[in-house]
């Protein structure tokens, strides 16, 4: 039969008690026989033994005492081999409470530990797949950007493109312009020439002729003159040839000269004219388109980015927040171990 301790303390009690209605025995036996016990001052089984040795060396006992010691011994014996089971029972029972809470605190520090196991598994999982998550994310933001780089890239080709062919336009448009001016005035140019043309043809025929009739003037006024005479009439009228062809050659050339220098000047300020008046308002139409067409590209890209960047910095905050939940996790299980160990050791 298993005591508890409340039970074995109330018998240790009895016990106790038990041995001091004996020892007030013993003191009222000394009362009542003093000569008995003068020799020995003992209590107990001491005075008990000095009896049984008076006994033996033939001191004169008084009646009764004999018994009622061996009656105070065999007591002593029963209750020293109760005290002994007592204390064996108490002892056994206590080694068992002991292992039963060791046993208790084993299991519990292996739920612990299987606990830790089971949220450090979680925390590995969880961690991996925030991992795999956040890979997503920056690849996912790595396209994005890589997609907004070829999108910005395809961009500025349309834009190089519609800014060559307008710029391409604008210039066929101020050729033609000024093609169509050079025409106008090479045509108004030609006119002239010929006019001119005209006008020296007609001087040198009329030169010719005036020339003709002086020759034909003389020639008759000096009819009578001798045979000798007609060479001389002959070498002056091939003079007068030379020198009237030569005049109209070199007044010819002149004209040509002048009318080619003309010709150059008009087509050089035609050309400054057009080119400065056409030019000028060709090339802020190009500007203002290339800067609207940057400017729309531009904003595209940065409303692209930060799209991406908020994107990326919410998958950021959620990954430190399970992170920091995490961490408190393995701090309390690290505590409750803690003082799983203490407990332990205590025991």
């Amino acid at each position: 039969m298993v005591l508890t301790r409340a039970q074995a303390r109330a018998e240790a009690e009895a016990q106790a008690t038990q041995v001091n209605d004996i020892e007030g025995m013993l003191e009222s036996a000394d009362t009542e026989y003093p000569d008995a016990t003068d020799e020995y001052d003992t209590e107990g089984a001491s005075r008990a033994s000095a009896l049984v040795v008076a006994d033996k060396s033939g001191v004169n006992i008084v009646p009764g005492v004999e018994e009622n010691i061996e009656k105070l011994a065999g007591f002593f014996f029963a209750q020293a081999q109760s005290l002994a089971e007592g204390q064996a029972l108490l002892q056994s029972q206590q080694e068992g409470q002991s292992n039963a809470q060791s046993a208790a605190l084993m299991a519990v520090q292996a739920s612990t530990e299987t606990g830790i196991m089971q949220l450090m598994n979680q925390q590995f999982a969880i961690a991996g797949r925030f991992q795999e998550e956040l890979m997503e994310t920056q690849s996912t933001i790595q396209e994005q950007f890589m997609t907004m780089q070829v999108m910005q890239a395809q961009a500025g080709e349309q834009i190089e493109r519609s800014v060559t062919e307008k710029f391409l336009n604008a210039l066929r448009e101020v050729q033609c312009q000024s093609q169509a001016l050079v025409t106008a005035q090479s045509n108004d140019v030609d006119r002239l020439e010929t006019q001119l043309d005209a006008k020296i043809d007609d001087a040198f025929q009329t030169l010719t002729f005036r020339i003709q009739r002086l020759v034909d003037e003389q020639m008759a006024a000096r009819q009578h003159a001798s045979n000798d005479s007609e060479k001389t009439v002959e070498l002056v009228l091939e003079l007068v040839e030379k020198s009237t062809a030569g005049i109209h050659a070199h007044v010819k050339q002149s004209v040509d000269r002048g009318l080619q220098v003309v010709r150059d000047e008009l087509q050089q300020e035609l050309c400054a004219s057009t080119v400065a008046s056409t030019s000028e308002p060709a090339l802020d139409a190009v500007k203002h388109l290339v800067v609207t067409e940057a400017t729309r590209a531009e904003r595209r890209i940065e409303a692209q980015i930060q799209r991406a960047l908020t994107a990326f910095q919410s998958c950021t905050f959620k990954f430190n927040v399970k992170r920091t939940q995490l961490l408190f996790c393995r701090t309390s299980l690290s505590n409750t171990a803690t003082v799983l160990n203490k407990a332990r050791v205590s025991r």
